[in-house]
């Protein structure tokens, strides 16, 4: 017996990649090689094509798990077709909704003469068809003969490059668009940044039928702009660095399901302006820099760290000071204005906008100063 690979006989030497494509097939699919299967009768009755649906796991979305329907052609000499519904008893199985959309890619086509016919949708050209029409109307499976010709220019010609002999294990994809995601957030609580570096987060929307592969994220100088950053990432989060300072920025962002189908844009998030930490941008004394690290507004000179009141209780002293929630503080003390300053207790969590710190025994110096700093 001749191996394939060795036969050189017009008709037969092309075969080598028609077999290769169809075990190329059952390696990829899960689906081809589970246990679950329904075989397809056409409209016409075809007893010339083999039809039987895979699935990988009953009742599952073709978005997150496999399905094919697979069509082999028993006649190497003639053309065979027919068109092919779905029972609504099997779109049960192979998870198939009414009001979404589904498409195709032949993952055992030919590769001998385009190496891209795996890649491509074949129902209603991107559109495909919704579940309703699978069941109703269904989809016409065509099964050319074996060529007489290597190639031609005519697409009706009986070429190997224009209507191969192959086997169609055609993978369901759901290509229904998702819904946007959230509105993509910058960091902090005042609309700015300080610094040339931002990054902004969403919350992806959700999508159980056609799943999440990523996300489409722009960033511009002016809502639903990208002059700054058009690019995916599988992340909820992105990072953009090199602002300019002074420059006001904009994000939106979009979904990918697990077929690649981009869904809407968010709306673009609020506006994030960007401070040189250098500067001092509401005039209160304090740089930018300081007020981040203070956790106080850089753009509201009334938002200042400093102590509000000291007040001797007994032998004590309770300095307070204005605090954000969640940052941590220490109390120091000093006789003069000038190093060392001593830590008094341990660091104090803030839990809201104001908080006091003790000194036990503090009173009754001649003369002593506190400061409250930010533990970093």
């Amino acid at each position: 017996m001749m191996p394939i690979w060795n036969d050189t006989d017009f008709g037969n030497d092309q075969l080598y990649h028609v077999y290769a494509g169809m075990g190329a097939a059952r390696s990829f699919s899960p689906a081809l090689r589970s246990s679950n299967r329904w075989f397809l009768d056409g409209d016409g009755f075809n007893n010339k094509v083999f039809a039987v649906a895979k699935f990988e796991e009953g009742g599952a979305s073709p978005g997150v798990s496999d399905v094919v329907l697979a069509f082999s052609s028993l006649d190497r000499n003639n053309d065979q077709q027919d068109n092919f519904k779905v029972p609504s008893a099997l779109a049960s199985d192979l998870g198939i909704q009414d009001g979404r959309l589904y498409n195709a890619k032949n993952i055992s086509a030919y590769l001998g003469a385009d190496n891209t016919r795996r890649d491509q949708w074949l129902w209603n050209g991107n559109t495909g068809y919704t579940g309703s029409q699978l069941k109703s109307g269904g989809f016409l499976v065509v099964l050319p003969k074996v060529p007489t010709m290597a190639s031609s220019a005519n697409p009706s010609d009986p070429a190997w490059n224009q209507r191969p002999f192959e086997a169609q294990y055609l993978k369901l994809y759901d290509v229904t668009p998702p819904p946007a995601p959230g509105v993509p957030a910058g960091p902090g609580l005042f609309g700015y940044v300080v610094g040339d570096s931002a990054i902004f987060t969403w919350t992806p929307a959700a999508d159980p039928d056609g799943g999440v592969s990523g996300y489409h994220l722009q960033i511009g100088t002016t809502p639903g702009a990208s002059d700054l950053l058009d690019d995916t990432t599988d992340s909820t989060s992105r990072m953009i660095v090199g602002l300019a300072y002074g420059s006001t920025v904009y994000a939106r962002v979009s979904q990918l399901n697990n077929a690649g189908i981009e869904g809407p844009f968010s709306a673009a998030s609020t506006s994030l302006a960007v401070l040189d930490p250098a500067a001092d941008s509401d005039g209160d004394g304090q740089s930018n820099a300081a007020e981040e690290s203070a956790g106080t507004n850089a753009l509201d000179a009334s938002s200042v760290f400093k102590a509000t009141s000291i007040v001797e209780s007994g032998a004590d002293i309770t300095v307070t000071a204005a605090t954000v929630a969640g940052k941590f503080y220490q109390l120091e003390t000093s006789t003069t204005l000038s190093p060392p300053w001593a830590p008094i207790g341990s660091p104090v969590e803030a839990t809201g906008p104001s908080t006091p710190f003790i000194h036990p025994n503090g009173a009754g110096e001649t003369k002593r100063f506190y400061r409250v700093r930010v533990v970093e």
